[in-house]
């Protein structure tokens, strides 16, 4: 089952498109590039679909986002088009942001905001801004089974957004929430 999230579309005040800041990380500036081959050839060379599993992990990170922002709108999450497995499987790291959510004192300012940057004609979606134990916080939701360089870059970028549109410098963290490790 493929299920596709329609690509967001950012534009400026002028109405003009800008690209997003994955677009901008991923294909403008190709970083990462060298580690991905290096990954699709292992798994090609193993019997495995290399795209097959990109699409699984996509899956399980739409599914692990669309519980925590159902929550956190206090909804409920839309989950009837994905397998009931995959849903079970999200749910192992949606409890770890449970957990997680438990141990701080937490107020949720905004979720899923949509932002473009006019200075630096990018847009994207800021996953979660929250105020944590008394601290303005960026977290970024991440559920893949490593951390990148790129992660970080996004996550600067969104924090850049953040700032230019609402004028506050929040801490940025990343809110890892891996598969199949242990996570926060």
């Amino acid at each position: 089952m493929s299920i596709k999230r329609p690509h967001k579309i950012y534009r400026m005040q002028d109405g003009e498109r800008v690209p997003s800041v994955t677009t901008v990380i991923g294909s403008n500036l190709a970083w990462g590039n060298q580690s991905l081959l290096g990954w699709v050839r292992k798994k090609a060379l193993a019997g495995e679909d290399p795209n097959e599993i990109r699409d699984a992990a996509g899956r399980f990170g739409t599914i692990v986002h669309a519980k925590i922002e159902a929550r956190e709108q206090h909804r409920r999450a839309k989950l009837d088009d994905f397998d009931p497995k995959e849903v079970a499987a999200a749910d192992r790291a949606y409890k770890k942001y449970l957990a997680w959510r438990k141990k701080h004192e937490v107020e949720v300012v905004a979720s899923e905001r949509e932002l473009v940057s006019e200075s630096l004609r990018y847009g994207g979606t800021v996953d979660l801004v929250m105020i944590i134990d008394g601290t303005a916080c960026l977290p970024d939701i991440k559920t893949s089974n490593h951390m990148s360089v790129q992660m970080r870059i996004q996550l600067a970028a969104y924090q850049q957004l953040w700032n230019e549109n609402y004028g506050e410098d929040l801490l940025p963290m990343i809110l890892w929430l891996p598969k199949h490790q242990k996570g926060p």
